[in-house]
């Protein structure tokens, strides 16, 4: 079912060792027929599909889609990234010089260029809390979280990643939701790793805003994620690209922003289809934890590598500090990964350090995390002084 068995699902090279689902996901053959089928239809007539059949297509995906993630489907829209939905939410906010936006200092790079450039555009200012790394312990975390959202006035939003990107770290969000609500500040999160990779209910989660991804751990086409917005904040919430549909609705309004290319959603319902054939969500689930859990071990007990994260805070991603490092010798090392050994996963810059970042997806088995375990015993990172080549 998982493993070997999976991988003819799908095109990837054959002669790569592929570690880095995390990025952009890795999408079934069966997606991608399904996804041209769409563009056959949308080009067979174009007028007709963009002005008849494209909105009801859309709704008819969303209602599919909305039970799954907990939701209702007139408070989700398609987005293409998380990083488009960030950008809607925090372009709508009215903030003014003297407001206050609260995140992380270990989000994603985009979304907190986004914080920047709403601070810099509105005179607000930007308090990124210090995130605890190795992450052990949701508890202090939380009580990190109550100083930052008590520490003078009130922040206008707290930004929060549900699983981070550099570091895979599963923030206990929903307890942060409630705990940000306590103190009257609305929360975005950017869970861009959570559809797939953990259960959601939107709904009982409560965030003011939540956007996610669905091709990375959903398997659909590259360019499809969503954003959904409390019914209470709707009215304020409109694209980064206006259109035609000003001021008619959150739905509407996010439907149409120009001509795109819809076919990523339009397809969705094959993905869908194609975790329901491989055993459901939650078997995906079972065996992508447990192959994560079982890579951890292997790098422990060859290489001595610590992870960053405690297992109850890890998903599918588990990363690993290398040592101290610039940016410029993360991508060398991740460029020697690739080219000399063909191993592909990221090598990520973050706080300093150099940070290895591996990922669990269905078409991988532990002779993956082997072949790579084999490479770092060939190459050179900083927290090793001494190995042999």
């Amino acid at each position: 079912m998982f493993g070997l068995a999976a991988r003819p699902d799908f095109t990837l090279d054959p002669d790569v060792v592929f570690l880095n689902n995390g990025s952009f996901g890795a999408t079934p053959r069966m997606v991608m027929e399904a996804q041209n089928v769409w563009r056959a239809e949308m080009e067979r007539q174009p007028v007709r599909f963009m002005g008849r059949t494209l909105k009801p297509a859309q709704r008819a995906v969303l209602k599919r889609l909305a039970p799954l993630m907990g939701a209702d489907p007139a408070d989700i829209v398609f987005v293409e990234n998380p990083t488009a939905a960030s950008n809607a939410v925090l372009s709508s906010l009215r903030l003014k010089p003297g407001d206050r936006m609260l995140c992380l200092d270990h989000g994603y790079g985009a979304v907190y260029q986004t914080l920047r450039h709403v601070a810099e555009r509105t005179g607000a200012a930007l308090h990124a809390l210090p995130t605890p790394w190795p992450f052990t312990d949701g508890d202090a975390f939380l009580a990190l979280l109550e100083q930052g959202l008590t520490l003078g006035a009130p922040p206008k939003i707290l930004v929060l990643d549900a699983i981070t990107s550099p570091s895979g770290i599963r923030f206990p969000f929903e307890a942060a939701v409630s705990l940000s609500h306590k103190h009257g500040v609305p929360v975005l999160i950017d869970g861009a790793h959570a559809p797939g990779m953990i259960a959601l209910d939107l709904n009982a989660i409560d965030a003011d805003w939540f956007t996610g991804t669905l091709h990375k751990w959903m398997f659909a086409a590259k360019g499809c994620a969503f954003l959904h917005a409390r019914r209470d904040r709707q009215d304020d919430l409109h694209p980064t690209s206006i259109s035609h549909f000003y001021g008619q609705g959150f739905q509407t309004e996010f439907e149409w922003i120009g001509t795109r290319d819809a076919t990523a959603w339009l397809s969705l319902p094959a993905a869908l289809d194609y975790i329901e054939a491989r055993g459901g969500a939650e078997a995906i689930r079972s065996y992508n934890r447990a192959l994560i859990e079982q890579a951890v071990v292997l790098l422990q007990d060859r290489l001595g590598l610590k992870p960053l994260t405690a297992p109850a805070y890890r998903g599918f991603l588990a990363s690993f500090d290398l040592g101290p490092g610039t940016p410029a010798q993360a991508l060398a090392l991740h460029d020697e990964l690739i080219d000399r050994h063909m191993v592909e996963l990221p090598v990520m810059p973050l706080k300093g350090r150099m940070i290895l970042r591996l990922s669990a997806q269905i078409f991988n088995c532990l002779d993956d995390y082997e072949a790579l375990a084999a490479a770092l015993e060939r190459v050179d990172y900083p927290s090793r002084a001494t190995r042999s080549r």
